[in-house]
């Protein structure tokens, strides 16, 4: 008997969430021009000014760092 999982089930999930990952990539190519409600803007701003970079590299660095560990967790849960 089985738990009614199946390796296909477990592969749509992994499609499901390198989609997610591909998008997300996509953002990075077009973060120059995402909006962000003004508390989030302002968030971003003071913090890449903190850190002094730029909003732009900010996102980049935020998103390559979010990508890569979700790829390492799903790495490590197969």
């Amino acid at each position: 008997m089985t738990d009614g999982s199946s390796g296909d089930e477990i592969q749509h999930a992994s499609d499901g969430e390198r989609l997610a990952d591909f998008r997300a990539a996509t953002m990075l190519r077009e973060a120059r021009h995402m909006s962000f409600d003004a508390a989030t803007e302002n968030a971003l701003v003071a913090m890449a000014t903190e850190m002094n970079i730029s909003r732009l590299d900010l996102i980049r660095m935020a998103l390559s760092d979010w990508l890569r560990d979700r790829n390492n967790a799903c790495t490590d849960r197969k």
